[in-house]
């Protein structure tokens, strides 16, 4: 008896959305089935490359298959809600890649309409599905550096000023917070969280310093934030200045470093992994190993939840709930920047 499938199909044939079907082909419970796009050269050269059956020349005739269980939408930022809406009205579940929307309203607008049309919904951040986050959250909850004290995480690098890019384009949701620096942002909430026996934690405090560029975003970015209990963070992004990818935790005892926090594998397998540790007893490093690439995990979690019956992934991907209070966080870095608290058109 053959096993079901749970069908895929991706909403933006660009370039995450072919990391993704990389990840979703090292999953032997998905199949991806669908695509769907508005440029027919890029949607037939996908298709191609992923060995897509099916190919919709609109989003509407995307959303419409009946054979399609869930919708990945891997348009720009600012379409996520309006793509987001389109697939969960049409009765599909949904990942949405992160941010799921320009703010915490677009966020709350998803969240609400799948929990009304009872569907699955997830925002995919793929550092939390990954291995790795499960560990550094068990070696915090087991005390391995003693009380935490601090975490640093960055994440940017150098890009040339082009105004007709997305990044450089605040219609598009640009600027580095909402590209790269959420990962920073959820990944300390989640340190945080393991800190205080919690899933997650919300920092009662957040200072925000950067560059805003002269095309309205923001290229480098950084924040303090407190969580109580004398556990802060530094979170810093950037488009135009080389920044080390970094996650530093300090306690009372000890630090753990991860040298590739936020994208082992992203292209290609291997994901591998390590978690460098450094103690009064020395310095130890674990790898976790796995030969699939970094979006297979993503993939799979999101896949075994539908199967389940599940509306949402299991932890450590995040909740509905959760993806609000995180977006909520952005919004407050944004906001301490002076920049706008976005929201995206219903349509797109």
């Amino acid at each position: 008896m053959t096993e079901r499938q749970v069908a895929w199909g991706i909403l933006g044939p660009g370039t995450i959305a072919n990391n993704f079907a990389v990840g979703l082909a090292q999953t032997p419970a998905a199949k991806l089935l669908a695509a769907g796009g508005r440029t027919p050269d890029r949607l037939a050269a996908f298709g191609e490359r992923n060995g897509v059956e099916r190919l919709y020349g609109s989003y509407e005739a995307l959303v419409a298959d009946p054979d399609l269980d869930v919708i990945y939408v891997a348009t720009p930022h600012s379409f996520h809600l309006a793509h987001g809406l389109l697939a969960i009205e049409a009765g599909k579940g949904l990942m949405v890649e992160k941010p799921a929307g320009l703010g915490a309203r677009d966020v709350e607008m998803l969240v609400e309409a799948a929990r009304k049309a009872d569907v699955f919904f997830m925002e995919a951040y793929k550092c939390r599905s990954h291995p790795q986050t499960v560990r550094l959250v068990e070696l915090v909850r087991e005390g391995v550096i003693g009380k935490l004290t601090r975490i640093e995480a960055k994440n940017g690098g150098f890009k040339e000023r082009d105004p007709s890019s997305r990044l450089f384009d605040p219609a598009l949701g640009g600027g580095g917070i909402l590209d790269i620096g959420c990962y920073p942002v959820t990944t300390v909430r989640l340190i945080a969280g393991a800190a205080q026996g919690l899933p997650y934690a919300e920092p009662v405090a957040l200072e925000a310093s950067g560059e805003i560029g002269p095309t309205g975003v923001d290229e480098i970015a950084e924040a303090e934030l407190d969580f109580g209990d004398g556990l802060t963070a530094s979170i810093a992004c950037a488009l135009r200045r080389q920044m080390e990818d970094t996650l530093v935790l300090t306690g009372t005892k000890g630090t753990i470093r991860l040298p590739v926090p936020w994208r082992p594998g992203r292209n290609a397998g291997p994901s591998d992994a390590s978690i460098v540790i450094e103690t009064e007893e020395g310095t130890r490093e674990e790898w976790l190993r796995d030969p699939r690439q970094l979006f297979a995990f993503e993939a799979e979690a999101a896949t075994n939840a539908i199967l389940a019956g599940l509306k949402t992934a299991p932890w450590p991907a995040l909740s509905g709930e959760e993806s609000i209070l995180n977006a909520r966080v952005i919004d407050r870095w944004r906001e301490g920047m002076g920049l706008p608290v976005l929201a995206s058109a219903l349509t797109a």
